[in-house]
C-alpha cells in the first residue's frame, strides 16, 4: 500500500517530474528562442463549471459555461479563439491515495506536452492551475464526442442504409464499401496528428477510441467535422539518451491499453514509434469493420497467448479495398521493423482519399 502523501510532497513530486521531462529535451524548448515552454495559469475563481462531460480512470471533465479571460498564450496561438468552448479536467474526488498520486503525475505530464505542441488534430490547452498536485486542473478544448460513441452512430447509419438496399445486392455491396471509405477518411486527421507527434519525437502510447475526440456539425451531430487526440498523460519524448537502436528506446514496460498495445511494449523490450503504428492499425480496422468486440479477452493471460504468442489478428473482410487492407495488415505486424511509418501512412492516405474523391465526382 502506498503511503499517504501531503499536498506539499505531492506537489514537489509533480514539479520534479515536470522538470525531468525538460532534461535533454528538444520538445520543451521553443525552437525559435531556445527558451523553455511556459504554462499559462488561470485562477479557478474565474471559471464557472457546468455539467459533467466525461470520466476517466483518474479524471473528471466538466464543461465551462462562462467566457474565459484572454490568456497570454492566445496572442501567439491562433487556435485559442475567444468563441471556443472549453472544459476543466481535474482529479476525481473518489480516488485512492495511490490513484491520486498517479493521476496528479499524469495531469502534470499532460500539461507539459500540450503546452509544447500545436496541431489541428490535437486537443488545445488553454491554461492550467498554478500548482500541480491534488487540486491541479487543466482548461482544455471542449469536444463533442469520442470515437467510441461514433462507432454506435456509424453502426445505426450503416444498418439503416443497407436495409433499404436489401433486394439490390450489387448496390448494397457498393454502398457498404463507400461508407467504409468515408469512415476511414474521417481518421485521416488521426494519422496526421500521429505523424506530427512522431516528427517531434513524441510517442503517444495510449491510442484507443476513448482517447480520440471529435467535433461534430452543429446542425447534424452524426457528421464529424474534426478528429482530435486528447489525454497525453502517458506520452513520452523519445530522447537520444534513451536510444539503443533504430526506432528502439528504453521506455516504461506495459504502458497504455493492452487491447491496442504492441508486443514490444507489453514485454518491456526497447520500443519506439512503431508501437503507435501498431495501435493505429487496430483503430483503422475498427473504423473499417465497426468491430467493437476486438480482443475482449477474459484475462490478460489469454490476450498474451492469442495476440503476442500465436500472433492472431482479426480477419479483414475481402470487400475492404486492397490499399486500406495493406495499411492495416502491415501496421499490426508482430515485427516492429516491418511496420510502415506514420508519415508514410498519412501521405498515402491523403493521396488515396484525394483520388477516391475525384473518382466519386466523376461518377456523379
Amino acid at each position: 500500500m502506498m503511503p499517504s502523501h501531503s499536498e506539499d510532497d505531492l506537489s514537489q513530486t509533480c514539479i520534479q517530474s515536470m522538470q525531468g521531462l525538460k532534461q535533454n529535451s528538444a520538445v520543451f524548448r521553443r525552437k525559435s528562442t531556445g527558451k523553455e515552454t511556459e504554462l499559462d495559469v488561470i485562477d479557478k475563481s474565474s471559471i464557472m463549471l457546468g455539467e459533467s462531460m466525461g470520466r476517466g480512470s483518474f479524471n473528471l471533465v466538466k464543461s465551462i459555461i462562462n467566457k474565459l479571460p484572454h490568456r497570454r498564450a492566445s496572442m501567439n496561438n491562433p487556435n485559442l479563439k475567444s468563441s471556443r468552448k472549453y472544459a476543466v479536467k481535474s482529479l476525481r474526488s473518489d480516488l485512492s491515495e495511490s490513484m491520486v498520486f498517479n493521476g496528479a503525475l499524469d495531469l502534470a505530464r499532460e500539461a507539459m506536452f500540450l503546452s509544447a505542441i500545436s496541431h489541428p488534430n490535437i486537443i488545445i490547452l488553454h491554461s492550467t492551475a498554478q500548482t500541480p498536485g491534488r487540486g491541479y486542473f487543466l482548461v482544455i478544448e471542449q469536444l463533442d464526442t469520442t470515437l467510441t460513441d461514433a462507432f454506435d452512430v456509424w453502426k445505426i447509419q450503416q444498418d439503416s442504409s443497407l436495409d433499404k438496399l436489401k433486394l439490390r445486392r450489387a448496390k448494397r455491396k457498393a454502398q457498404k464499401v463507400a461508407m467504409m471509405i468515408n469512415r476511414a477518411e474521417t481518421i485521416l486527421g488521426l494519422a496526421s496528428a500521429l505523424s506530427y507527434l512522431h516528427g517531434e519525437n513524441i510517442l503517444y502510447r495510449d491510442l484507443k477510441p476513448a482517447n480520440i475526440g471529435m467535433n461534430t456539425n452543429k446542425d447534424d451531430n452524426s457528421k464529424i467535422e474534426k478528429i482530435k487526440i486528447f489525454d497525453f498523460g502517458l506520452a513520452t519524448e523519445l530522447k537520444e539518451t534513451n536510444k539503443i537502436g533504430h526506432d528502439a528506446y528504453n521506455a516504461t514496460k506495459c504502458t497504455g491499453s493492452p487491447r491496442y498495445m504492441s508486443q514490444e511494449n507489453f514485454y518491456g523490450l526497447p520500443y519506439g514509434k512503431p508501437a503507435d503504428v501498431y495501435s493505429f492499425a487496430f483503430i483503422l480496422y475498427q473504423v473499417i469493420s465497426l468491430d467493437t468486440s476486438l480482443f475482449l479477452h477474459k484475462s490478460l493471460e489469454i490476450h498474451e497467448k492469442r495476440v503476442y504468442k500465436k500472433k492472431i489478428r482479426p480477419k479483414v473482410d475481402k470487400s475492404v479495398p486492397e490499399q486500406v487492407r495493406d495499411w492495416i495488415q502491415s501496421s499490426w505486424s508482430h515485427d516492429p521493423s516491418a511496420r510502415p511509418t506514420m508519415e508514410s501512412i498519412y501521405k498515402e492516405m491523403g493521396q488515396y482519399f484525394k483520388l477516391a474523391s475525384e473518382e466519386s465526382k466523376k461518377a456523379m
